[in-house]
């Protein structure tokens, strides 16, 4: 067979290929998981109570408070945090039932936490063997670096959780569309 008898059919063939491949890799693109786009609000929610309370922290640096008000400040912290990695493992269970976004979200999520529980025990074992030195630059660079990892933190989880929500709408909005032309084709 002639190679210029064949390039007709070849060219046809590539092109169909290449039409087709698009459409084929959407399909097989995995739709949101209803239940990570149900978590992640509580998320948020987590992640900006911690973001409160370290703030709170925080401000406590520019007082003379008692080294028991910073260590119950922290303790609440801590349970915020408790509450994210919690949160976390509950995404990283989900992890391969979502899209590529919500994957691609979880394994953000799941990046940031280590940092903030390591640093967040190295405050709280700074503080235990250092009750008297609350107001040393050490302790107060504990607080601030803190309060920055959370901030950190939150944002991200805040951007994730706000895309999750606007996708949500979005597609809720599509599907009206979608029904309202279904009920009027002619229009």
């Amino acid at each position: 067979m002639n190679i210029r008898t064949m390039l007709p059919s070849l060219t046809r063939f590539v092109a169909i290929a290449f039409f087709l491949a698009p459409a084929g890799m959407l399909a097989a693109q995995q739709a949101d998981s209803a239940a990570i786009s149900k978590l992640l609000p509580e998320v948020k929610l987590h992640a900006a109570n911690a973001e409160r309370d370290a703030d709170t922290l925080e401000t406590y640096t520019r007082n003379t408070l008692h080294w028991e008000s910073h260590a119950n400040q922290i303790h609440m912290i801590r349970q915020h945090v408790n509450d994210l990695i919690e949160d976390s493992n509950q995404l990283s269970r989900l992890r391969s039932a979502g899209s590529p976004w919500q994957q691609q979200a979880i394994d953000h999520i799941n990046e940031l936490l280590p940092q903030i529980s390591t640093h967040l025990s190295a405050m709280i074992n700074h503080l235990s063997e250092n009750q008297r030195s609350i107001n040393s630059p050490k302790f107060r660079d504990y607080i601030r670096t803190n309060y920055r990892l959370i901030h950190t933190a939150h944002e991200a989880i805040d951007d994730w959780a706000d895309y999750n929500e606007v996708k949500w709408k979005a597609n809720a909005l599509e599907q009206q569309l979608q029904l309202a032309k279904a009920q009027n084709p002619g229009q």
